[in-house]
């Protein structure tokens, strides 16, 4: 194995790493989203129903971790 082949292939295990460790890392979104609640409220789902989005992103979420992995 050359230097260059060892160094990119450290390289790319911590990247690989990295992103293990932070799979499901919201990239700081969540805390976003309760100063949102914070300052505006929520809204009952009698009022807003859900949309076929929220309802199934369990699929998009199951699709992230598999390929995390």
């Amino acid at each position: 194995m050359t230097l260059k082949h060892s160094t990119q292939h450290c390289s790319k295990q911590h990247s690989a790493d990295f992103n293990a460790d932070r799979a499901n890392d919201d990239g700081g979104w969540w805390q976003m989203f309760a100063n949102l609640v914070n300052k505006y409220g929520l809204v009952p789902k009698s009022a807003y129903p859900e949309s076929a989005n929220s309802r199934n992103s369990g699929c998009v979420q199951a699709v992230f971790e598999y390929e995390a992995t």
